[in-house]
């Protein structure tokens, strides 16, 4: 797989702000995107490793195979994301809100889903829609 390696936080904000929403494959390794309002966008297929995504809003986001491992989505706002075959290993979850996104084929531990604040409506890595 090959990302666009010209991107960073603070370009993929502006880009952002500005009305774009399709950042498919975007390498983002480490990015401060804390408090980001990303709803909508699209990053799929992009490498956010180890980024800090904290507090962010990425309702209806599509995050199809993203690699999130090591990740900090402590607190943020996933509600109807598609999280379809993410990389969430070692990702922190504490508080996340994943009303009704979909994490079908998704890699997470158990343990990380355990903490979220809310998974109501949400299509489970197994394909199980949670109650």
């Amino acid at each position: 797989m090959q990302w666009d390696l010209d991107m960073n936080a603070q370009d993929l904000i502006v880009r952002y702000n500005k009305g774009e929403r399709d950042f498919r494959r975007s390498t983002l390794i480490k990015a401060d995107l804390r408090r980001a309002d990303l709803q909508a966008a699209n990053l799929s297929e992009s490498n956010l490793t180890w980024a800090n995504l904290s507090d962010a809003n990425l309702s209806r986001a599509i995050l199809e195979t993203v690699d999130l491992s090591m990740a900090d989505l402590s607190g943020a706002d996933l509600s109807g994301a598609n999280l379809r075959g993410v990389y969430l290993r070692w990702t922190r979850l504490d508080n996340a809100t994943l009303d009704g996104a979909n994490l079908e084929g998704a890699i997470v531990h158990a343990k990380a889903l355990a903490r979220v604040r809310s998974l109501k409506g949400a299509i489970l890595p197994n394909g199980i829609q949670h109650e």
